[in-house]
This record gives C-alpha cells, sequence and structure tokens, in this order.
C-alpha cells in the first residue's frame, strides 16, 4: 500500500491535463482565419456603393400605434373570480 500514492497523484495529474487540454478546445484562443486573395478577379458586376434613388428609405419602416386611423391596444386587466379566494 506505501506505492498508492504516487500512482494517485500521477492519476490526479494526467487528469488535470485532459481538463486543461478540453477546456482549451472549447474556450481557447480562436484560429486566424485565411488571408484573403488580392489577385481575385470576377466577371460579376460591380455592386454600386450608393442606394437607389427611386425610395425615399422611410416607406417600409412601422408607424407609430397612435398615428391618424388606428386605434390603441386595450390593456386593461381582467379579473377573474376563483373558488376559495377572495
Amino acid at each position: 500500500m506505501g506505492n498508492l500514492r504516487p500512482a494517485l497523484i500521477i492519476g490526479l495529474v494526467f487528469l488535470g491535463y485532459m481538463i486543461w487540454v478540453q477546456w482549451q478546445k472549447d474556450y481557447g484562443p480562436a484560429p486566424k482565419p485565411p488571408e484573403a486573395a488580392t489577385s481575385f478577379q470576377s466577371d460579376a458586376p460591380a455592386i454600386p456603393a450608393t442606394a437607389p434613388t427611386g425610395s425615399t428609405g422611410t416607406d417600409d419602416l412601422p408607424q407609430p400605434m397612435n398615428s391618424p386611423g388606428q386605434q390603441s391596444p386595450d390593456t386593461s386587466c381582467k379579473r377573474y373570480a376563483i373558488a376559495g379566494f377572495s
């Protein structure tokens, strides 16, 4: 039984190392993305840098709730009687 303590210590160190390795895989530094190729040529047309001029930009935005012609939603709480409670 005298040789049990070093075996337990070696097992504990090995277990700690395995936990550390898995921690590095899960939460360690992220690998750097590969460098983009600068000599890439495409046959696709270029994307224009400005927005189309036909739209004012506010046509698709939501309007406020109480604008003319709209009703505000009913926010009152309903009370129900529960048997056994006053």
